[in-house]
């Protein structure tokens, strides 16, 4: 009988008998028994043999138990390739055409997920590896060697459905992947995506860019209240071809008479610029709006005007000071103010370039919507449990690998939610797959994600 050990460096195992003394690595790891399992010991895991070792996987699939895909690892070039097969199903779209739309679909992924984030190793000794690079592609396959099946479609538009004289596609579910695999326990499972009309090109999203400023406008007026006091008052404004009156929410910045900013408010408003400057990639900067009082009582009390443009200089000079603006005296205002400009969203914002099938390859890679917050319940619908099962499983592996998970429910420009920003959260899943093929020499802590 022999026992094992294992280093706890290299963490490769070796085998020893009881009367000999521990076995030694060529790292000088710690030796620490572990239990015997079936197979020879695999020996020092060592540079040179990684090196020289092939990393590939076929049909994998992530601990989020969704999505699926090949991979493997080039360690010596940097790149980990993932390739997605999917065969064309049976849609109603003539084959040639079905083989043309695809043909767009192939182009589009790789353009919009590429070079989004590197792997880098961490571990001592090996941090020269080459920053791993991912490169994504889509195959068109026969059904019995594909992961998916790709169903097209055109369904008639409903012409009540109309906005700038162009169908509303936002929330109308234009393309779905099924959650087979999560539903049956079965990560084999062939899942289908439906695509209805031209939805392998890219198009303007009517809605999302209004949705996406709301969110941000909301975000940036919840860190507002939680760093001041917030008040309501009157503000006139214009939509519609009309004058209009509003309440929004406003801060009262109190400055001293000789209309310095006193050290307090400086540190109060660094802390807010810099949730500020905390905005998604690829949403529209929402203006933070500094505004003199318009209340007579106190319009002559103080240079307030002059005041006004000190903060907002003051400002500009911080983290994504862009977004700082002077507004008009609010007229029941009695103090300078800091308001989120309500405006922006009502405006005739340029609409969003979108692709459906680009956000549904993120499906493809196990990725859940980040728009939506499931809940396991026991009436919930079966593709609603399993879609929390996801989040929760996706909340893990953000965790795992040291990131902070996106909020759900969240409408931001991030490719899972209403925009087609790919963020370094996303790319756990692929991340999952290069941990597991390298496990027999670097812990999941050894592969950190870096935005590009």
């Amino acid at each position: 009988m022999t026992n094992r050990y294992s280093c706890t460096l290299c963490t490769g195992t070796f085998d020893q008998l009881p009367s000999a003394a521990k076995p030694v690595c060529a790292h000088a790891g710690s030796m620490v028994p572990v239990p015997v399992f079936e197979g020879a010991p695999t020996g020092c895991f060592d540079r040179a043999r990684f090196n020289g070792s092939a990393f590939a996987r076929q049909n994998f699939v992530s601990s989020l138990g969704r999505g699926r895909f090949d991979c493997r690892y080039d360690q010596n070039a940097g790149v980990l390739d993932v390739v997605v097969k999917l065969d064309l199903g049976a849609g109603d779209v003539p084959l040639a055409e079905q083989q043309a739309l695809a043909a767009k679909l192939k182009n589009r992924v790789p353009a919009y997920w590429n070079g989004k984030w590197t792997f880098r190793c961490t571990r001592p000794g090996w941090t020269d590896l080459p920053p791993v690079t991912t490169r994504f592609a889509v195959e068109i396959v026969p059904a019995g060697q594909s992961h998916f099946t790709l169903a097209l479609s055109r369904p008639k538009e409903d012409p009540a459905k109309v906005q700038k004289g162009r169908p509303i596609y936002l929330r109308e579910c234009r393309g779905f992947l099924s959650l087979k695999q999560v539903i049956t326990g079965n990560p084999q499972a062939k899942d289908q995506l439906d695509l209805l009309d031209f939805h392998l090109d890219d198009f303007a999203h009517v809605l999302a860019a209004q949705i996406i400023t709301t969110h941000e406008r909301r975000r940036l007026q919840t860190a507002q209240e939680s760093m001041w006091n917030v008040f309501h008052l009157p503000l006139s404004v214009r939509r519609d071809n009309q004058d209009t009156t509003i309440s929004v929410p406003v801060s009262a910045l109190f400055l001293g008479f000789d209309g310095e900013i006193t050290s307090f408010l400086a540190d109060k408003l660094t802390d807010f610029s810099k949730i500020v400057a905390r905005r998604m990639p690829g949403t529209r900067a929402v203006p933070i709006v500094i505004s003199p009082p318009g209340n007579k009582i106190v319009a002559n009390r103080e240079n307030w005007d002059a005041q006004a443009r000190r903060v907002v200089e003051f400002l500009q000079k911080l983290p994504d000071g862009n977004a700082i603006v002077l507004g008009a005296p609010i007229p029941e205002a009695v103090a300078l103010t800091i308001r989120i400009d309500e405006e922006l969203e009502q405006g005739d914002l340029n609409d969003l370039q979108y692709n459906v099938a680009v956000h549904e390859f993120g499906h493809m890679l196990g990725l859940p919507d980040e728009y939506e917050d499931p809940l396991d319940s026991p009436n919930a619908r079966p593709d609603d449990r399993a879609k929390a099962t996801v989040k929760a499983e996706y909340i893990k592996l953000c965790q795992l690998a040291g990131l902070a998970a996106p909020n759900f429910p969240s409408h931001t420009s991030s490719m899972m939610s209403d925009g087609m920003s790919v963020l370094p959260f996303h790319a756990v899943s692929v991340w999952d797959a290069l941990c597991k093929m390298t496990q027999p020499y670097l812990a999941p802590q050894h592969w950190e994600i870096r935005p590009v």
